[in-house]
């Protein structure tokens, strides 16, 4: 995903808005999704598993710049020591 591509990505409401589910919520929310009674679609079912792989992804990205930050820094300030 290009960085113009993920920007936009990251600013579409549906990404916010599960963005601050909770892990229980999301749970909840793939129920209903999942649940014929709600949806017999099959294509909302993968267009929300593939949302949920896509934040999944991101999030893991931002975790790992975070802690290739944190490592840099630590690394600089055992080297001022």
């Amino acid at each position: 995903m290009k960085q113009n591509e993920a920007d936009a990505f990251n600013k579409s409401t549906i990404i916010q808005l599960l963005r601050i589910f909770t892990p229980e919520e999301m749970k909840e929310f793939e129920k209903f999704i999942r649940s014929p009674f709600h949806n017999n679609r099959k294509d909302v079912m993968l267009y929300f598993e593939n949302l949920k792989n896509s934040i999944l992804n991101l999030t893991i990205r931002i975790f790992q710049k975070k802690i290739y930050f944190l490592n840099f820094i630590l690394l600089r300030n055992i080297r001022m020591m």
